[in-house]
């Protein structure tokens, strides 16, 4: 019997101590009469009586204390909106309280003397009658002081679930239980409608990114028709295009088109991810032309933010198997926050390093912003955006951060991060270099 179960019996068995207190005292009085009768002394007899009536006046001080004591808590047990059973050993109902009628339709006279199971329904009557003996033959408290759910059953027959908690008493070396039964129907019916709620949620998800995933050659068609025919206006292919305001409207249709283009891609890729749908095409490919590219193609932004952009590559990495979309798309997304999110005059720095287990580690730092362990927590979600003073004229669609992990996890790589409020953040991506390796 563990240390819980024991301060249950104890504190169970405390309500009779003051009564058993007034039974002492009443023997002990009896026995201080009969000696009274027999001191020959007056001395003697003087000390005696002032003995007896010191234990008269404490026998009197609580009388009025245990009865007033023991119809206190029969009104508490019958006006509690909880059904309170005594049983005995055998389980037989010795007391229920009125309740009981509210909630299961029994009148109070109809279960005295029948067994619990009376109360239970279908396999929580097997499980119950298991569950005491087990207690009574090892003393392994399984559901005493535990609370449990279980169906019961109504008069009519109807199922009604409920909390069921068991407590333990021994009064003059016999066991008694005393069952406690809380309705718990309405709480049953709210984790119901937010189980279906939720069902729903995740329902109507799966169907927004079905349907995402499957818009992706309707939505990508029209804007690379967009893109290709400015193109065609800035080159003037067929000739002088005629006013220069007409090459710059071009070039911001070019311009607004590729931006467009990169949002699709990014929702149409996070939808597809979602869906179960994307599929890597991996391939041998030089990391180096893969960094230069992806370096020379954010020189203008971070001239425009004024931010340095730092390479570190101490040793070179060679020939990976990779989606080389996919690793681009990580390495676009992960400078272009940074850049976004760095202090004017500061670095961002990219550094690549072939780990010992023949992975290839890519650090991002940026000495920025930062962020919160409650604002990671948004940016790592689809579309989260974390909304701060610092960073709230930067516009995104919030897909970067959980797009990159996602695709570092189709690799079967590693992604973590680090970022401190002011001090700026950095993001580690760990891949597996060759073909058939992966981390999990």
């Amino acid at each position: 019997m563990d240390e819980d179960h024991k301060r249950e019996v104890r504190s169970s068995s405390e309500l009779l101590d003051m009564q058993a207190e007034t039974e002492f005292l009443k023997v002990r009085i009896d026995a201080l009469r009969k000696r009274i009768a027999s001191v020959p002394s007056c001395t003697k007899l003087s000390e005696e009586s002032l003995k007896l009536e010191q234990l008269e006046q404490q026998r009197k001080s609580l009388c009025p204390l245990i009865e007033g004591q023991q119809d206190f808590f029969r009104l508490i047990v019958e006006e509690v909106t909880d059904v309170v059973v005594l049983s005995d050993q055998a389980a037989n109902i010795l007391y229920v309280n009125p309740v009981i009628e509210q909630l299961l339709g029994y009148k109070p006279e109809e279960v005295l003397g029948q067994n619990v199971k009376i109360l239970m329904q279908g396999a929580d009557q097997k499980q119950h009658d298991e569950y005491v003996t087990s207690y009574i033959d090892s003393g392994f408290p399984r559901i005493i002081g535990i609370g449990r759910d279980v169906v019961c059953r109504h008069k009519s027959g109807e199922p009604m679930p409920f909390e069921l908690r068991i407590t333990e008493t021994v009064l003059q070396g016999r066991r008694y239980f005393i069952g406690t039964l809380r309705d718990i129907h309405r709480r049953k019916k709210a984790e119901e409608k937010a189980a279906r709620a939720t069902l729903e949620a995740v329902t109507a998800n799966k169907a927004k990114s079905d349907f995402l995933a499957n818009m992706s050659h309707e939505l990508r068609t029209p804007l690379n028709a967009i893109i290709g025919y400015s193109e065609m206006l800035q080159k003037q292919f067929f000739g002088d295009i005629g006013h220069e305001k007409y090459l710059e409207y071009a070039s911001y249709i070019q311009l607004s088109g590729n931006r467009l283009l990169n949002l699709v891609n990014d929702v149409l890729d996070i939808s597809k991810i979602e869906a179960g749908r994307y599929e890597l095409t991996r391939d041998y490919v030089d990391f180096e032309e893969v960094i230069n590219e992806v370096f020379h193609e954010f020189i203008p932004m971070a001239e425009s933010e004024n931010v340095q952009l730092v390479v570190v590559n101490e040793d070179k990495i060679g020939r990976i198997y990779v989606d080389e979309k996919a690793l681009k798309q990580i390495l676009s997304n992960l400078i272009s926050n940074a850049i976004k999110f760095s202090f004017p005059d500061k670095e961002v720095r990219l550094i690549l390093q072939r780990e010992q287990d023949d992975c290839l580690s890519i650090v991002v730092e940026d000495q920025g912003v930062g962020m919160s362990d409650d604002e990671i927590k948004i940016a790592l979600s689809s579309f989260g955006q974390v909304q701060s003073s610092q960073v709230r004229n930067h516009q995104g669609t919030g897909l970067g951060l959980p797009l990159c992990r996602h695709l570092v996890e189709l690799h079967g790589g590693d992604f973590s991060l680090d970022s401190t409020p002011g001090k700026g953040t950095r993001i580690r991506v760990v891949l597996p270099v060759h073909k058939d390796k992966e981390l999990f």
